[in-house]
């Protein structure tokens, strides 16, 4: 995909859309009725968005060998390698998209993107890329899937969930944590058919994604901080970077948490309020009343996450060796 965006557009595009480096590279234009400084602040979200896949590495580092050095190493090449591509196409796409955003945007197919294909290749062409992006959704949405159900299985591991004993169960034929899987696949359904809702519901979902993973991504750093100097470091760290990039990291997010609740216009209706303020505060009320919920809140019985290998006290970083595996490999100690 990433060759066909960069090969076919420049060879595809009739010259009335293609714009000079002067317009690509400088023209700035607002329909978002914000002030300029506010609505480029705003476009960040689909940026933001992308953003969701780097740490996937993270949540399967159970099943994955040499963790420690591997995961960071993973999450490393895949933020380099997503922001080198992603700023070419962008580039190539600034040259292609012609002047006429408004027409860009509110175009019949409903996809700008689609849209700026169908300008270039045709009405055909577009098919048949817009056939192989979604193929590529589909594995990614796998990907998604992996790194989900490990999470899940993860949590209810440590009796974090209801019906913890149900999910976190392995396959015995398959060696993998079936019932996690499918139980993912039944929330990402739900959430999918939220969809039909409306172009506000569904907006709402995916901004609560940013805003959530982002509340997910600060919380461990500023408790890594503020919890004192109990924290001991793995094989890979920034060392004397640590601090300033926790603290560039930390205030950015929490930022962009705030101004991602904001609706997309400054005069919004309830077809157009960016209800993911709802959304998120009704999770964290929910997840609050769960833990400290009288007599059955998870503050009662949660003990935090359980030890399925023992740590020797003579080299931690070899018990982190060791307790990397499959869910199978830790299920069977």
């Amino acid at each position: 995909l990433f060759l066909t965006v960069i090969i076919a557009l420049p060879a595809t595009t009739p010259p009335e859309f293609v714009n000079k480096a002067s317009y690509a590279f400088g023209h700035f234009e607002n329909v978002s009725g914000w002030n300029n400084g506010f609505a480029f602040i705003l476009s960040f979200l689909a940026p933001a968005w992308t953003v969701a896949g780097f740490d996937t590495s993270v949540h399967i580092s159970e099943e994955a060998k040499n963790a420690p050095r591997a995961v960071p190493f993973a999450i490393m090449c895949a933020t380099i390698l997503s922001s080198v591509l992603g700023w070419i196409v962008n580039i190539v796409l600034a040259f292609h998209i012609g002047n006429d955003l408004e027409a860009v945007i509110g175009n019949p197919i409903g996809q700008p993107m689609a849209t700026i294909f169908a300008n270039s290749v045709g009405p055909k062409g577009t098919v048949v890329i817009w056939a192989f992006m979604v193929i590529t959704l589909f594995m990614t949405a796998m990907d998604y899937l992996i790194a989900g159900s490990r999470q899940i299985f993860a949590f209810s591991r440590d009796h974090g969930l209801p019906f913890s004993g149900l999910l976190y169960r392995i396959n015995p034929q398959t060696q993998t944590p079936v019932h996690a899987v499918f139980f993912c696949a039944f929330l990402s359904l739900v959430l999918g058919l939220i969809s039909f809702a409306g172009p506000v519901a569904i907006t709402a979902v995916f901004t609560m994604s940013v805003v959530c993973q982002y509340i997910g991504f600060v919380t461990p750093i500023i408790a890594r901080f503020v919890g004192g100097t109990r924290f001991v470091h793995g094989p890979f760290n920034l060392g004397v970077m640590s601090g300033p990039v926790a603290t560039v990291a930390s205030a950015y997010m929490i930022f962009m948490i705030v101004v991602f609740l904001f609706p997309a216009s400054p005069a919004p209706e309830s077809q157009n309020m960016n209800y993911t303020v709802v959304v998120v505060g009704g999770t964290i009320l929910l997840s609050l009343g769960y833990y400290f919920f009288p007599v059955y809140g998870g503050r009662y019985w949660f003990t935090g996450p359980v030890h399925t290998i023992k740590d020797t006290p003579e080299d931690s970083s070899s018990v982190d060796q060791k307790s990397v595996g499959s869910p199978v490999e830790k299920e069977k100690v």
